[in-house]
């Protein structure tokens, strides 16, 4: 069969149709290939992916039709043809399959709760197996509506602000083709706040929340002219956990050991993600009632994003923060030394320290997620990178969350991670860094403090089309990122300091 993609690709995906309706799938997929590699037009490209994905959901090889229903999904995210491919594919039963309906879901609804009655929507919760679910269907300053469906519970939890309010809520006339009970609210919103999130109790965040009315842009840049800035009265440690008691445990208890060894003054705040995990809860509960740190426990799950801008909901508005994920270890004096950073230029938002697995800042190899070390390897390799890296710092694209330093002259500016724009955890700090660049701060890498992470190994070697979105909106927002990050690679500002520790790492033996 001769091609004329080129010319007419409606030829060629007609063609391929017709052979897959005839089972002659190599033909089929021979002529699908041909489109997808030879045209840039999305559409073509999003009907090519799909009437693939068709092919080899027939073919029962379903990881290769959800890996091109991902890749039409990153052409174009909220299209809901590829909706009801997704949810033709998630009636095989099959576990991955229903698993990309119901993460499709969360990220289409949590960005467009408007969306929520399209026929093809709720045929997709229909087939989705989702135990409880809701949306804000509609937001204004004053009022919030909408409704949910649980199974186990008719009342939903209202944070507006640091306050919380329980709400039982009445049957709702809802109609749907969900053929499930559901339930409706409405209330008024105070005059004036800041966040208001709300979630089925003892389940998830609904969709479309938060709620946010915070200023969008800033007209006037920081004033930076005021010399040398001071340091903070006392840091924040928010750490976000939802599951793995000895990697949390580890976690905290190096906090713990480190505070002798700090001249700033520390307070950790640990947001438990409505964790399932009860060993771990009893532990956190142990260590609130020793006054050990300070336990906030959500009511309904609202993911890693969301449990940063809990913590950032309750800092001390005259404290820095850092944000600390529950799989690293820290060691000897790190906070000193990434607030001495944090203050050697008026202009400095954020800073990030070394790390195994810090995707640019890593060691030994950059943009790889190297072994962890253990914690006494840790200790030894903080101090050498201490001594090696001095009192060195310097301006990087952008922070790595999992160690990220943040001042609070910024805080003031951007108090919260962006939970719109990011809402799985992958990109939200890069956005908040790239923000704060815009608004002529400073980000900042701490080249003499070093910080174990242990991290998602497999995450970089398969990136998923939800992240592929991220990072696309990211990049649309911020156009100069990408140069600024490939340049930073080209130049290897820190290769002459890793090749220092590397040569003086047999004295940690």
């Amino acid at each position: 069969m001769q091609f004329l993609t080129k010319n007419n690709p409606d030829v060629c995906l007609h063609e391929a149709l017709h052979l897959i309706e005839k089972k002659e799938y190599i033909g089929a997929e021979k002529a699908l290939n041909h489109v997808i590699d030879n045209l840039s037009d999305n559409q073509s490209l999003v009907l090519a992916y799909q009437l693939r994905a068709k092919l080899f959901t027939q073919k029962k090889e379903i990881s290769l039709a959800i890996r091109d229903l991902k890749w039409a999904l990153s052409k174009t995210f909220f299209h809901f043809d590829v909706l009801h491919s997704i949810i033709e594919l998630s009636k095989t039963q099959e576990s991955e399959a229903v698993n990309f309906l119901n993460n499709t879901l969360n990220y289409w609804l949590y960005s467009r709760p408007q969306d929520c009655q399209h026929p093809f929507m709720l045929q997709a919760i229909s087939c989705a197996n989702l135990v409880a679910f809701g949306v804000v269907q509609s937001e204004t300053q004053e009022k919030i509506t909408g409704w949910f469906y649980s199974s186990s519970t008719s009342k939903i939890v209202i944070e507006i602000d640091n306050q919380r309010f329980l709400h039982d809520c009445k049957e709702s006339q809802f109609s749907s083709d969900l053929n499930r009970y559901v339930f409706s609210f409405s209330f008024i919103l105070p005059s004036q706040f800041r966040y208001c999130r709300i979630g089925i109790l003892g389940q998830n965040s609904l969709w479309g929340s938060p709620i946010a009315f915070l200023p969008k842009f800033h007209f006037s840049l920081p004033d930076f002219s005021h010399g040398q800035p001071s340091k903070a009265v006392a840091v924040d440690i928010i750490i976000p956990v939802y599951r793995g008691l000895d990697e949390t445990k580890a976690c905290i208890e190096s906090v713990y050991a480190s505070l002798a060894h700090n001249k700033t003054k520390m307070r950790l705040i640990v947001v438990s993600d409505a964790s399932p995990d009860v060993r771990l809860c009893e532990w956190l509960k142990q260590e609130s009632l020793a006054a050990r740190l300070v336990l906030v426990e959500r009511d309904f799950n609202v993911g890693f994003v969301g449990a940063v801008n809990t913590g950032l909901s309750i800092a001390s508005m005259d404290h820095d923060v850092v944000l600390l994920n529950a799989d690293t270890l820290v060691a000897n004096n790190w906070l000193d030394r990434l607030q001495n950073v944090s203050v050697s230029a008026p202009n400095v938002g954020t800073v990030t320290p070394i790390s195994n697995n810090a995707e640019l800042l890593s060691y030994p190899e950059i943009m790889q997620s190297n072994p962890m070390p253990d914690l006494k390897e840790t200790i030894l390799l903080d101090q050498l990178f201490a001594k090696l890296g001095g009192d060195a710092s310097q301006s990087i694209p952008s922070g790595v969350g999992f160690c990220l330093y943040i001042r609070r002259a910024l805080l003031n500016e951007q108090p919260f991670l962006n939970e719109k724009l990011i809402q799985r955890g992958y990109g939200e700090e890069t956005e908040f860094c790239l923000k704060a660049a815009a608004n002529g701060w400073e980000n900042r890498v701490a080249a003499n403090v070093f910080v174990a992470h242990k991290g998602n190994v497999s995450f970089g070697e398969e990136k998923s089309a939800l992240a592929a979105f991220h990072v696309a909106q990211i990049h649309a927002r911020f156009p100069h990122h990408s140069a600024e990050y490939d340049l930073f690679l080209q130049k290897k500002p820190l290769n002459t300091l890793f090749s220092e520790v590397t040569k003086n790492r047999h004295l940690l033996k």
